[in-house]
């Protein structure tokens, strides 16, 4: 069993990485461009997290995003030792970026396969990362890379963020966007803070391993005492989905950088979003009968984790809150396991959640739209 995830760590892990989607620079600088400390945003007032930006982003976006990460911290406290890498839409200046990424994996001890050599450039995930980004600026229908959290082996772990092309004010939609992935892997980054898992302990035959593939290693064997990803996706699509249009009409976030057609006064609500991700639950349990919250991990659907997990989070929600999630079920995983700080949280085991969260979602449409239009009325009442 030690062998064959050793070498599934070297053969898998090291290629993808295990995402879930550090000081070495002045917090929110990069050194590759000579730029004002700020356009908007007092030096004082930048996030905690040290946020690295591509060359050829400029000052107003760049304070766009650490105001966003900011409010993220502000929303569920800092995460120590956390990094942000902002790429751009140029390939060279990615690949500067790159650099100065590669040089702090190095010196932390934190190695990235991305950071070993290839002879085609295009290749590295920060270059793949700015090609992308630039189809995506050219037409909405091009929605660019998708932005993931990696954690280290110890603490924290690092966000890749594609040009935020909202933010920036080149994209025709919404910054919202940009704003909604930034909150949703920033709470992975929560996640895996309060989550607390301890650096698994390696034996002899697992330090003989160097560079990347023992931390790909090391983050494997942490990631075997993790929440399904239906929990963990769930609850990042779920809070970053309630919470920014709420932070957005507040002013906490900012709006001036939208564009389109989409009035920035116009606060989006849940019970929308969630009755079009019920309806598309509906279209994938069409085509497979199976599928299933427990299932939904292994699906050929990509988005189904996702969507069935937003689901039971507003579903277990009902019950305590949603503020029961890090403040009880994720700091009891480490002591407990997982499905023991379900069981302790929600009072049910795993198993009979499931058994009821299936019959759940077998109910008319009518009635989703009553316990949706019922959760809306609770919270209104706060």
């Amino acid at each position: 069993m030690k062998t064959k995830k050793r070498i599934l760590a070297i053969a898998l892990i090291g290629l993808m990485g295990i995402s879930t989607g550090c000081s070495q620079a002045d917090s929110g600088q990069s050194a590759n461009l000579s730029v004002g400390s700020t356009t908007t945003l007092p030096v004082d007032q930048y996030p905690a997290a040290d946020i690295y930006f591509a060359a050829d982003i400029d000052p107003m976006t760049r304070d766009r995003v650490r105001i966003t990460v900011a409010t993220a911290e502000e929303m569920w406290g800092p995460v120590p030792n956390l990094e942000i890498w902002v790429t751009g839409l140029d390939t060279a200046t990615a690949l500067t970026l790159r650099d100065e990424f590669c040089a702090i994996r190095v010196e932390t001890k934190t190695e990235s396969s991305d950071c070993e050599f290839k002879a085609d450039k295009n290749v590295y995930e920060f270059s793949k990362f700015a090609l992308e980004s630039q189809k995506a600026a050219k037409s909405t229908e091009e929605f660019g890379p998708i932005a993931y959290f990696r954690r280290f082996s110890t603490s924290g772990g690092y966000i890749v963020l594609p040009y935020p092309n909202g933010l920036a004010t080149q994209w025709p939609v919404p910054a919202e966007l940009d704003q909604i992935t930034i909150f949703h892997e920033y709470l992975h980054a929560v996640q895996g803070r309060v989550r607390n898992i301890a650096k698994p302990k390696l034996t002899k035959e697992d330090v003989s391993m160097t560079g990347w593939m023992l931390e790909a290693y090391a983050m494997l064997l942490k990631s075997e005492q993790d929440e399904p990803r239906w929990l963990s996706e769930g609850l990042a699509v779920f809070l970053s989905e309630y919470y920014v249009p709420r932070l957005r009409l507040e002013g906490k976030l900012d709006r001036a950088s939208d564009r389109g057609k989409v009035d920035p006064k116009e606060v989006p609500l849940l019970w929308d979003f969630m009755m079009d991700k019920w309806h598309e639950i509906q279209d994938f349990k069409k085509e497979d009968p199976t599928l299933t919250l427990e299932n939904s991990v292994d699906s050929t659907f990509a988005r189904a984790p996702y969507i069935f997990g937003a689901w039971a989070i507003q579903y277990l929600k009902q019950e305590k809150g949603m503020d029961v999630f890090l403040n009880e079920f994720y700091p009891s995983i480490r002591e407990l396991g997982w499905e023991e700080a379900f069981r302790k949280t929600f009072g049910r085991s795993v198993e009979q959640f499931y058994r009821e969260f299936n019959i759940f979602l077998d109910r008319s449409h009518d009635e989703i739209i009553n316990f949706l239009v019922a959760e809306g009325l609770k919270e209104l009442a706060k």
